[in-house]
């Protein structure tokens, strides 16, 4: 698969700019709706697992670089605040996230789970 050999930072910018596609073939774990929401909103994460992150992009995607792209893209997401504050992860238009939340609320629908 194409993805596999990509380097993380191409990686985390095709998995925003493509999640549809990447998640409808399983490429890409699915996003829980409450993340969806907190990311199409900008809120940060209520339980963060780090308050702030001081290593510069070229370190923080050296620790990124051996983790599969599920780990990473999954590692990315629940800390996205972060990954943007380091300068790894590109902010999010409201237009995207829009898309990601209404791709989430729709396949929560779709597999009948409760709305986040």
């Amino acid at each position: 698969m194409v993805v596999s050999y990509l380097p993380p930072d191409a990686v985390i910018n095709l998995t925003l700019a493509a999640y549809l596609l990447l998640r409808d073939r399983n490429i890409i774990p699915c996003i829980s709706l409450a993340t969806a929401r907190r990311l199409s909103t900008g809120q940060p994460d209520p339980n963060p697992l780090f308050s702030t992150w001081r290593l510069p992009p070229e370190i923080t995607l050296a620790i990124l670089r051996p983790l599969n792209q599920r780990r990473l893209i999954q590692f990315v997401i629940d800390h996205y605040q972060l990954m943007v504050q380091a300068g790894v992860s590109p902010d999010l238009t409201s237009e995207l996230g829009r898309i990601l939340y209404r791709s989430c609320a729709a396949e929560a629908n779709n597999n009948g789970l409760p709305g986040g």
